[in-house]
C-alpha cells in the first residue's frame, strides 16, 4: 500500500474511477493525501463500495460506502429530493416541534395539493381513507392515504378474514419536522380502520423504509405477494412520456401487450420493499401476529 502524504497521480485516478473493481485495486496502487478528511472525500466521490472496502486500514464505514455509491450513481429518495427542492424556491424555518400537532381523517381534495407536490408517484391513487397532521396553528402538513389491496394476494398477510388496507400514498411539505412522517404514520394506521396495515418502499425512487423502520413495523422482504422474484414491469410509459402503473393500464382495459403494440413503453423496476403492522389493542395483535403467512425479517439498511 501507498505512504500517507503521497497523492493520487493522474494514472491512478482514471484506473480508479474507470476499471472494474477488482481489476482496479490488484493493478494501481492508491496513494492516499493527507489530511485523512481529504482521503475519505476522495474515496466518496471515486470509488466503488467493493473498492473502498479493499483498502487496508480502511477509512470509510460500510455506511459511508454504500452512500459513496448513490452519491456517484447519482441515487437519492425521490421525496427528500423534493422536498429540498422546494425548500430551495420557498425557503422557510423547519418545524422544532411536534407539541401540538394532531393526526384526523381529512377529504380527499384537501389532500391532493401536498400529494402531487411532494409525493413521488405525484398521483393520488385510488384512496379510501385520508388522514392529516396539521400543526398547530391548523395547517396540513403530511398526508397519509390508504387503500384496498391491488391484489387479493398482496393483501392477504394474515388470512382473507382480517381487514387490510395499503398505506398507498404519503407526503409531508418541506418545512415539516424531520419525525412528522413516522408521528403521522404511527398515528393515521390507528384511524384508518384496518386491522392489518402495509406498504411499500420503492428502491426505484431510492427508498428503503426508513421511516416504517422507526414506526417499528415489521419487514417482510421484496416481491412478497407476488410469483418470481427480480425485475418485473410494473410501471409502461405512454407516447407522451406519462407514467401508469400497470394497475391502473387494467384499469383501462388494456393488456401490456396490446399497450406496447400502441407505443408504449413497459418499464423494469426492482421488487420493492414491503412493511405492515398490526392495529388493534395488545390482544388482538398478539392474535394477528399468530396468524401472519410470512416471518419477519431483517430490517434492510443501506
Amino acid at each position: 500500500m501507498a505512504q500517507a502524504g503521497e497523492f493520487l497521480t493522474e494514472e491512478a485516478l482514471a484506473a480508479v474511477d474507470t476499471g472494474p473493481p477488482a481489476a482496479t485495486m490488484a493493478s494501481v496502487t492508491i496513494t492516499l493525501p493527507r489530511p485523512a478528511r481529504d482521503a475519505k472525500q476522495l474515496l466518496r466521490d471515486l470509488l466503488h463500495p467493493a473498492e473502498a472496502a479493499t483498502l487496508d486500514p480502511p477509512l470509510l464505514s460500510r455506511a459511508c460506502q454504500q452512500a459513496a455509491y448513490r452519491r456517484r450513481k447519482g441515487i437519492a429518495c425521490a421525496q427528500r429530493q423534493r422536498r429540498l427542492d422546494a425548500m430551495a424556491a420557498d425557503p422557510r424555518p423547519i418545524m422544532t416541534s411536534l407539541e401540538g400537532c394532531t393526526v384526523e381523517r381529512i377529504e380527499e381534495a384537501e389532500a391532493r395539493p401536498i400529494i402531487l407536490r411532494y409525493e413521488w408517484l405525484g398521483t393520488l391513487g385510488m384512496p379510501t381513507v385520508c388522514t392529516g397532521l396539521r400543526d398547530p396553528q391548523g395547517t396540513l402538513i403530511g398526508v397519509a392515504l390508504f387503500g384496498h389491496p391491488g391484489s387479493p394476494e398482496a393483501g392477504n398477510l394474515c388470512g382473507p378474514d382480517v381487514s387490510t388496507l395499503c398505506l398507498i400514498r404519503g407526503a409531508c411539505v418541506h418545512w415539516a419536522h424531520p419525525h412528522a412522517a413516522s408521528f403521522l404514520i404511527s398515528r393515521a394506521v390507528k384511524l384508518s380502520g384496518a386491522e392489518v396495515v402495509y406498504a411499500y418502499a420503492d428502491p426505484a425512487a431510492g427508498e428503503l423504509g426508513t421511516v416504517y423502520q422507526a414506526c417499528g413495523w415489521l419487514y417482510l422482504g421484496q416481491n412478497i405477494g407476488r410469483k418470481g422474484s427480480g425485475v418485473r414491469y410494473e410501471q409502461i410509459r405512454d407516447p407522451s412520456g406519462a407514467i401508469y402503473s400497470t394497475r391502473a393500464l387494467r384499469h383501462r382495459g388494456l393488456t401490456i401487450t396490446e399497450a406496447k403494440a400502441m407505443g408504449w413503453q413497459p418499464i423494469k423496476v426492482l421488487p420493492k420493499h414491503k412493511y405492515m403492522t398490526f392495529v388493534g389493542d395488545k390482544r388482538r395483535r398478539r392474535q394477528q401476529r399468530a396468524l401472519l403467512r410470512f416471518e419477519p425479517l431483517a430490517y434492510p439498511k443501506r
